[in-house]
């Protein structure tokens, strides 16, 4: 999340499946946006970046 002056910038994410959703965005706590209430999940859970390719031996 980018808090640069008054806005701040994150991604939302919301995630279905046949249990049900899954709400996150890239941040800590939580955010509601239109209604629905998304989960922070920095770090290795919702991690946005470079692919990273691993080689089979």
């Amino acid at each position: 999340m980018d808090a640069s002056g008054d806005r701040i910038l994150g991604l939302l994410v919301q995630c279905r499946f046949d249990s049900g959703e899954s709400n996150m965005f890239t941040g800590h706590g939580s955010v509601a946006w239109e209604g629905v209430t998304y989960l922070g999940a920095a770090g290795q859970m919702l991690r946005i970046g470079e692919a990273v390719t691993r080689r089979r031996a």
